[in-house]
């Protein structure tokens, strides 16, 4: 059965060529949902897309998509 827990805002800043690494990091714990913003917060403003960006999400939507069939929950 599902339980629920509070949850609390993180927001995290770094150089960007370490960005891959904290992301790839972060979805392994398998607890974080990560939210794209979509202005300035708190001071500070997004910064540009990963270059890569739209061919990763496709692919990870993919592998998640397989992943589902065969390990159905």
């Amino acid at each position: 059965m599902f339980s629920t827990v509070e949850m609390a805002k993180l927001l995290l800043a770094g150089p960007r060529q370490n960005l891959d690494g904290v992301l790839r990091l972060c979805g392994n714990l398998e607890s974080i949902h990560i939210s794209d913003y979509s202005s300035e917060t708190e001071g500070m403003k997004v910064g540009t897309p990963h270059p890569d960006a739209n061919e990763i999400s496709t692919t990870l939507s993919k592998t998640r998509s397989c992943i589902a069939s065969l390990n159905p929950v």
